[in-house]
């Protein structure tokens, strides 16, 4: 593919031939994927070809933010305790 160097896996079942090939550089990436659905009329095949990896991203911390819904009701948790040896029970 495209000129460069890749590892390429071959994986198969009873149902499905699956197909993987990662670059062969620093940031070993996905590059493709082909899913062939051995028992389904014609065998046919899911391709992907991910691209525009961006590893950089930051999700603003608000993202993580719990908003229970208005008629949730807090549960009670058990406090953690410890038997005579330190070890949680």
């Amino acid at each position: 593919m495209d000129g460069a160097n890749y590892h390429h896996l071959a994986l198969s079942n009873e149902n499905v031939d699956f197909q993987i090939w990662i670059s062969d550089d620093m940031a070993p990436l996905i590059r493709k994927i082909v899913i062939t659905y051995k028992h389904v009329e014609a065998e046919p095949q899911f391709t992907a070809i991910p691209s525009d990896w961006e590893f950089n991203r930051r999700a603003p911390d608000m993202v993580f933010n719990f908003y229970p819904p208005i008629d949730a009701d807090e549960i009670e948790y058990l406090p953690v305790t410890r038997n005579d040896s330190g070890v949680k029970k």
